[in-house]
């Protein structure tokens, strides 16, 4: 049987938006809670819907856009802190698809989850299936050997930045407050599914 073949490529470019970057962490007081489909952090709850709490004239479009960001990671720090309260400890993040190839989104995730933190040189779902193939045509005994061979991280890996602790830390707290102070009014006034 012939060997799989090299399916590389050079990895993804890392690019900055300039409107989270033009906003310091925390956006100033201003969360979003990013439950556009229902949430599944901090609870699942399917009538859950996206919110801003703190907005204010002060804000622009650079902190509206920062929100958003921290809001998403902020729900990723959810999941992340279930897991190792369950036992799992995440030792590190890695990240994949779209937010993948932001320097800020991926900084933030270090910082937010205090937790090093890199991204995959290649899309996660092509090659999810290319090693579902690889070990059905018989190239590997099993999905971990494939995935051994074909998955690659970063070399960069972001640290996080003990001078955003704070900030970060506030804005997680505003995020789970405002997340539960909404929460009795998810699914009043919502557009059937």
């Amino acid at each position: 049987m012939s060997p799989p073949p090299d399916v590389s490529d050079a990895g993804p470019e890392l690019h900055s938006s300039p409107f989270p970057a033009a906003a310091a962490p925390g956006a100033n007081g201003l969360t979003f809670v990013p439950a556009l489909s229902g949430s599944l952090t901090p609870r699942w709850n399917a009538n859950a819907r996206g919110s801003f709490t703190g907005l204010t004239m002060e804000h622009g479009p650079a902190e509206v856009c920062r929100a958003v960001v921290e809001g998403c990671v902020y729900a990723a720090k959810d999941v992340i802190d279930r897991l190792a309260a369950m036992g799992l400890p995440i030792e590190e993040v890695r990240v994949t698809g779209g937010g993948a190839v932001s320097e800020i989104w991926l900084q933030m995730k270090a910082d937010v989850t205090g937790r090093p933190t890199r991204f995959a040189e290649h899309h996660a779902s092509p090659v999810g299936a290319a090693c579902l193939a690889a070990v059905a045509a018989g190239w590997f005994v099993d999905i971990e050997a494939a995935a051994a061979a074909a998955v690659r991280m970063s070399r960069r890996v972001f640290e996080p930045n003990p001078a955003t602790e704070a900030a970060y830390a506030d804005g997680y707290r505003r995020y789970r407050q405002a997340f539960d102070a909404l929460e009795p009014t998810f699914g009043e006034g919502a557009l059937p599914r």
